[in-house]
């Protein structure tokens, strides 16, 4: 086995599945907000990456490009997104929250947020933080190897 491998990789699955099931954990939360899981899960994408292209939206999603379109369409509509043309690019539509995107965004951090401290409530404080620098390490590092 080499140095930095990974030993249990169903234990780094079953996190990446914890963190996928507070949009389904939260489903009565966010229908008060006017979302759905999916359109929940895209607004945290979009508000992490402001001025994301639709494009690299598609690919972070993993959803096909007519799904795409047709879940901005939906976002729009609720006025909480904004699609733009690239001034350096016109080929490529930027997606931005709007105001009314944003207010809806942090309440959707507070529930997700109320989710973590679930998550993490067996934890002491140390291990909390040393799990936060090994999140850190970890996003850090997969933004290094693309």
């Amino acid at each position: 086995m080499q140095a930095n491998q990974l030993t249990n990789a169903k234990k780094f699955i079953q996190f990446s599945d914890a963190v996928r099931e507070f949009y389904t954990y939260n489903k009565d939360g966010l229908a008060k907000i006017d979302l759905t899981v999916t359109q929940a899960r895209t607004l945290h994408v979009l508000s992490d990456f402001e001025g994301m292209s639709q494009q690299d939206a598609k690919r972070f999603l993993a959803v096909s490009s007519s799904t795409l379109s047709e879940m901005i369409t939906v976002l729009e509509k609720k006025e909480f997104v904004i699609r733009k043309i690239n001034k350096e690019n016109r080929r490529f539509t930027l997606i931005y929250l709007t105001e009314k995107g944003q207010k809806v965004m942090t309440e959707l951090n507070r529930l997700f947020e109320e989710y973590c401290s679930k998550m993490t409530k067996k934890m002491t404080q140390d291990e909390v933080e040393i799990f936060e620098q090994l999140l850190n390490k970890l996003t850090l590092s997969n933004k290094i190897e693309k």
